[in-house]
């Protein structure tokens, strides 16, 4: 019997993630578009693919458990769906898990011993207690959080008690948050009109122009979206921008600009002023110039530019906008395979540094320098920014009481944000005032 079309699409998602490195998101909305989804087959797509992907060396631990041999790479992916479905899908019976995953195995082998192999192996976990089996994975923090055991070390290290609150959020369903284009609308106005197109959103407390999405759905093809009412940005990178008091009348620079999601935040709050986004790709200027027009912000230019070779630009800016390159750990709840990674990342320090330094010389006395990451790893960030100013006369952290409270990530040289405090995702920020 030929598989489902969503366990399919779950099963081509995870041979090219896992086998050959791509990238969790990419490889979903090519598989959805190639294979023209229902809206129930994306969404049993998206939580096979995804659920593997976030439990992945949970679900080896138990696989070994059971095997006494290691099976075929592709016949491995196949029974990680498997086991997936049986222990952590209430809603899929039990034979059902079975029944496809061996429909699967003899979908992509010719060797009708393979399909034996996932039936079997299944049928022993059956014959378990769930409590039991997963009592057994859950022995390591490893096993437990699903983690590798270097990612494991530097959120530990950088987190300390923090850490298992922050990794049990992980496995949650990541919300949606807007940020209203106040060039056009209001919270009040947007939320009543993405209700005619059944979108429940919701006010946020303390961020007037931020609005949550609840349900599930492609907020992009809404024609609020269309008409660029709104566009698409996590809390924690609003409440970043939010805490640069940008002035109507400033002049601002955002480096490392795409997507563009604070470049536009910053055009929110200017009306004199204006602002102009760089970025070293061609494809991402596009991508900000398109945004930008969809948005209808006219205070905005795109250039191509180096972050790391600003020599050739004498201009200064009232606010300078530094989104690095990071590692990611505070997005994992969004991109599983971050959880797995084992670099050291002494050369993305490295260039933090770099970019950080060369950013600082944009900066007019008496204005700002943002410095943020998507990271929870202290190196990324604090360790950064006290390196900065080692090097740099003249800057100063400012403190951030007014927008984040006395959260236990505001610290000297910054504040990191956890999903706990108010819902976004994992993320550090410095605003850093140049003083002379």
């Amino acid at each position: 019997m030929k598989p489902d079309t969503g366990r399919i699409a779950a099963f081509n998602v995870l041979k090219r993630v896992l086998l050959s490195g791509g990238y969790s998101n990419i490889s979903l909305d090519e598989e959805i578009k190639r294979n023209l989804l229902s809206s129930d087959e994306k969404k049993l797509a998206a939580k096979i693919s995804y659920g593997v992907l976030e439990r992945k060396v949970t679900l080896q631990i138990i696989l070994n458990k059971f095997i006494t041999r290691s099976p075929k790479p592709e016949i491995k992916v196949i029974l990680f769906m498997g086991i997936y479905q049986i222990l952590y899908l209430d809603n899929i019976p039990p034979h059902a898990a079975v029944n496809s995953s061996v429909d699967l195995a003899k979908m992509i082998s010719k060797n009708k011993a393979q399909a034996g192999f996932v039936n079997a192996i299944l049928h022993k976990i059956l014959r378990e207690e769930k409590e039991k089996i997963l009592e057994y994975a859950y022995k390591t923090d490893e096993g437990r959080y699903s983690i590798s055991s270097d990612m494991l070390s530097i959120i530990r290290s950088s987190l300390k008690e923090r850490t298992a609150v922050f990794l049990e959020s992980s496995f949650d369903k990541p919300p949606i948050y807007l940020r209203v284009n106040t060039l056009k609308t209001t919270a009040e106005a947007l939320i009543a009109l993405l209700a005619e197109e059944n979108v429940s959103s919701e006010k946020i407390d303390g961020f007037n122009e931020a609005l949550r999405i609840t349900g599930n759905i492609d907020i992009t093809k809404t024609e609020c979206y269309k008409n660029g009412l709104f566009f698409v940005q996590d809390l924690s990178s609003q409440m970043a921008i939010k805490a640069l008091e940008i002035e109507s009348d400033s002049r601002v620079f955002d480096l490392c600009a795409a997507p563009g999601g604070k470049s536009f935040c910053a055009a929110m709050y200017l009306k004199e002023g204006n602002i102009t986004s760089f970025d070293i790709h061609e494809h991402k200027i596009k991508l900000i110039k398109d945004a930008s027009e969809r948005l209808n912000i006219e205070n905005l230019k795109v250039e191509k530019k180096d972050a790391l070779d600003l020599s050739d630009r004498e201009d200064m800016a009232d606010i300078v906008i530094c989104d690095v390159p990071c590692s990611g750990s505070g997005v994992i709840r969004r991109k599983p395979e971050i959880r797995y990674k084992n670099d050291d990342y002494k050369d993305l320090y490295n260039l933090q540094t770099k970019i950080l330094n060369s950013a600082a010389r944009m900066v007019k006395i008496g204005g700002k320098l943002l410095y943020s990451t998507c990271s929870v790893n202290k190196l990324e960030n604090e360790e950064v920014v006290k390196k900065f100013l080692g090097l740099n006369d003249g800057f100063e952290v400012l403190k951030q009481d007014k927008i984040c409270g006395k959260i236990k990530g505001n610290c000297e040289f910054g504040t990191t944000i956890l999903p706990e405090d108010f819902g976004g995702d994992g993320f550090f920020f410095s605003v850093i005032e140049r003083r002379g």
